[in-house]
């Protein structure tokens, strides 16, 4: 038991007291954490010869119910709009960037305002591309205003009001330069 302390103490750093809704988005950090968490899990049931509950478990109090990799889901939505670029398919990287900002509103209680971000990407594409940024805006806003139609709490609608609000002005606004 000594020896695997400071492996022990280290997992424990894992432990994070997130509740619901309230999970921040993830990063490739995180990630990195995780697996070095799980093989520091593997390490400990290596030495022991005995069962260690599963990393997975550990998180969100012990539950395991919210292991928390859902920004991957972003980046892999990244990934692809760079892979459609690489390929030069517009069409395809401009639906999947507005797939990404819906999924970040549809799950807006992970992802916040980083929303913000990739609508910001979303406008600099459009200019690149020589597109039109406000039939794009009306058409996004539209699609956002049917997302998660039985959310209904204050803190939701907030929310989409300044979504809505920051893609209108990101969109809209003539560009400098």
């Amino acid at each position: 038991m000594k020896a695997e302390l400071p492996l022990r103490e280290e997992l424990g750093s894992y432990v994070i007291d997130w509740r619901g809704p309230e999970m921040p988005v993830v990063t490739n950090w995180d990630y990195r954490r995780l697996k070095r968490g799980l093989a520091l899990c593997e390490q400990i049931k290596d030495r022991s010869n005995s069962y260690i509950a599963a990393f997975g478990y550990l998180l969100d109090g012990g539950s395991g119910k919210e292991v928390p990799l859902d920004g991957y889901e972003a980046e892999a939505f990244n990934n692809m709009i760079a892979a459609a670029l690489a390929r030069q398919n517009v069409q395809r990287a401009n639906t999947l960037y507005q797939a990404l900002i819906s999924y970040q509103v549809m799950y807006w209680y992970l992802y916040r305002d980083a929303v913000q971000d990739s609508i910001t990407r979303f406008r600099r594409f459009l200019d690149e591309q020589a597109l039109d940024s406000t039939t794009h805006a009306t058409a996004m806003e539209a699609r956002l205003l049917k997302l998660n139609p039985h959310e209904n709490n204050p803190e939701y609608k907030n929310y989409r009001e300044r979504t809505l609000r920051f893609l209108r002005t990101a969109l809209t606004r003539p560009t400098t330069g």
